[in-house]
């Protein structure tokens, strides 16, 4: 009985070492996520999607799906990639990203900032992801972190324990984030940092690594109204305040969205609200930086990324009056009476504007297929002129064609080209950007090739006309031989 015992003993461990239980789970090749935003109902603001990868990425097509009741987004910009495209629908967006050049990106790639608007109540952000490629246009491994968007969350205040006075309050402008930047900066939640007066909001989605100037994880976050603001670049304004953020030299990785808001009616003489841009204030130069930003006329506000912490403020530049021509004066002959000179005011020069990029189709098509790419050239001078629209694929020159186009009228223009290898094509028509790819034939259908018949002969009359020829005559010269020569002997 014993050794029957050891011999199960025997038996069990070696078919735990053979086949182990614990699977072995191979990593995935890039890890595709969204950001948070806690945003106050109405408020706007912009979330990160990024992909974390290992391996070289050329392409990706993927799709954000949200509860259109809760979310409104408003533009897509600021990619890693060199093109992308979006396609804003009411519970969706679509984005499609490429690579021009043969090799892809790795590390941390951002694939778009997208600026969205919370209506009310919470939705996910969820990602689906329909195709991530390499270089050599194979299938990368995935993996997907979806985001969130809801309201702000206030730190639950802990109660004083044994009598002891509760600690004072921050003063206003001031947000404590100690409890929720781990020892290595990293931001375990979404935080919103306000203003004192609301007009300035700061977000900071969770796993944003925040750290002072001396690379220390940061404590708290000022935003104080500066009462003796730099002065702002010559023929512009400074709309609204300037605040100053604190601590000052802080970095963030990736860079946090930054919102102000602004009244239209307060804009000075001559400012537009679509030329608004937000700057801060390089005190090395000592000159103010516009960045990247979005405005929203309809909500008022202005958004844009920033990665440190410095003075920001509205810059709101008034354009510059044209230029009046001088008439020359002309002296009349002595004894005539002066005439006043007719002003002549000669029309504008040409202007030309290119819009609306169509590729058709836009994504899909087979080796071969004909591809149609339009664009709108419009003349908004005062004169007729000629213009010169130059297409590029893949940066590359592919054709150009001049079309003349009268004042205030405007003009298609259109090119067609096909390609035969597989693979995403960028498109490029001064400033205006698109792709189409070029799908393989799946295997297996490759075209059968076609065995050409051989056609069957026909009848050739002359050779067997002499063969019937020639047998008459020999059957002639046998009948005379028998019988003729016969009735002699």
């Amino acid at each position: 009985m014993s050794r029957v015992k050891t011999l199960l003993i025997a038996t069990i461990l070696v078919v735990g070492i053979l086949f182990p239980t614990t699977p072995i789970l191979a990593s995935p090749g890039a890890t595709v996520s969204i950001t948070d935003a806690a945003l106050s109902t109405g408020a706007s603001g912009s979330v990160v999607l990024s992909i974390s990868a290992t391996e070289p990425v050329s392409c990706i097509d993927i799709d954000i799906t949200y509860d259109s009741a809760v979310v409104e987004v408003t533009s897509v910009s600021g990619s890693d990639f060199d093109g992308l495209e979006s396609n804003i629908q009411d519970n969706h967006t679509h984005l499609v990203a490429w690579v021009a050049s043969p090799t892809g990106l790795t590390g941390t790639i951002k694939v778009a900032d997208i600026t969205l608007t919370r209506l009310a109540g919470e939705s996910e952000l969820a990602l689906d992801i329909i195709t991530l490629k390499g270089d050599a246009n194979n299938p990368i491994p995935f993996t997907v972190i979806n985001g969130s968007v809801a309201a702000p969350t206030e730190p639950t205040p802990t109660p004083p324990t044994g009598g002891a006075p509760a600690p004072p309050a921050p003063p206003p402008g001031t947000t404590d984030v100690r409890g929720i930047v781990t020892t290595v900066g990293r931001f375990t939640r979404s935080v919103t940092a306000t203003s004192e007066d609301g007009l300035c909001t700061l977000t900071i989605p969770s796993g944003t690594v925040g750290l002072t100037e001396e690379l220390e994880p940061i404590d708290e976050i000022t935003v104080v109204v500066m009462d003796e603001p730099p002065a702002p670049p010559e023929d512009a304004h400074v709309v609204g305040l300037a605040y100053d953020f604190g601590p000052d030299g802080a970095t963030f990785d990736p860079p946090i969205t930054l919102t102000f808001s602004y009244d239209p009616d307060a804009l000075p003489e001559g400012v537009a609200e679509e030329d608004l841009v937000l700057a801060y204030y390089d005190e090395a130069t000592g000159k103010w930086v516009e960045l990247e930003c979005v405005v929203d006329t309809e909500n008022n506000t202005i958004t844009a990324s920033v990665p440190h912490f410095t003075t920001f403020a509205v810059i709101g530049r008034v354009p510059a009056p044209p230029e009046e021509e001088e008439v020359p004066t002309v002296v009349p002959p002595v004894g005539e009476e002066e005439e006043e000179p007719e002003v002549v005011i000669p029309p504008a020069p040409a202007a030309f504007s290119v819009s609306y990029l169509s590729v058709s189709p836009r994504l899909e098509v087979e080796p071969g297929e004909t591809v149609a790419i339009t664009v709108l050239v419009a003349n908004t001078g005062g004169e007729s002129g000629s213009y010169t629209v130059v297409l590029k694929i893949d940066g590359v020159k592919e054709a150009e064609e001049t079309v003349t186009v009268a004042a205030g009228e405007s003009q298609d223009v259109s090119f067609s080209l096909t390609r035969d290898e597989p693979g995403t094509y960028s498109v490029a028509v001064d400033g205006l950007s698109g792709s189409f790819t070029v799908v393989a034939p799946p295997e297996g259908e490759e075209e059968e090739e076609e065995v050409p018949t051989e056609p069957e002969p026909g009848f050739n009359w002359p050779l067997y006309g002499g063969i019937i020829g020639v047998a008459v005559i020999v059957a002639g010269l046998l009948i005379y031989v028998f019988v003729f020569r016969r009735r002699e002997y």
